[in-house]
């Protein structure tokens, strides 16, 4: 289980690589999240404080539109909004050289430090972070929607 974004002006056929997180699969057209402790999301929210959910995102409505064929696309109006916001988190992450599992707390809802993530994942972790910021850009370049299927 997991957020799977398509690039909906990008040929289908080349987006469906699997559950691959990767610059290839990004540059078709292709992101995925996975919806666990170590899910891209879950880790910023951990260490940066943030509060990013693929499915309170789903629930803004100024950022979407339904499609029949579709389901819930992102507007190229959404898209922008949404990259305005994750940029400074973005940004954030990266810069930290130490990062660490996340770790929900189901007394207080929301996230904190778990274990701490190997030298070389943390590398892993700033590229997949960079590369959902490079994945909506190439939507916008683009002008078009994102297809959400969270």
């Amino acid at each position: 289980m997991g957020a799977d974004l398509y690039i909906k002006n990008l040929p289908r056929d080349k987006q469906m690589c699997g559950f691959a997180v990767s610059d290839e699969a990004r540059a078709n057209g292709y992101f995925r999240d996975c919806y666990n402790d170590g899910g891209l999301l879950a880790v910023m929210n951990a260490n940066t404080g943030s509060d990013l959910s693929w499915w309170q995102t789903a629930n803004r409505k100024e950022l979407f539109i339904e499609d029949k064929e579709e389901g819930l696309l992102m507007t190229v109006e959404g898209t922008k909004l949404w990259l305005c916001e994750l940029i400074p988190i973005v940004d954030a992450f990266t810069k930290q050289n130490a990062l660490y599992y996340s770790n929900y707390n189901l007394e207080k809802h929301c996230h904190e430090k778990g274990k701490k993530i190997t030298k070389s994942e943390v590398k892993e972790y700033h590229t997949w972070a960079r590369g959902l910021i490079d994945f909506i850009e190439l939507a916008i370049k683009l002008n078009s929607p994102i297809i959400w299927s969270v």
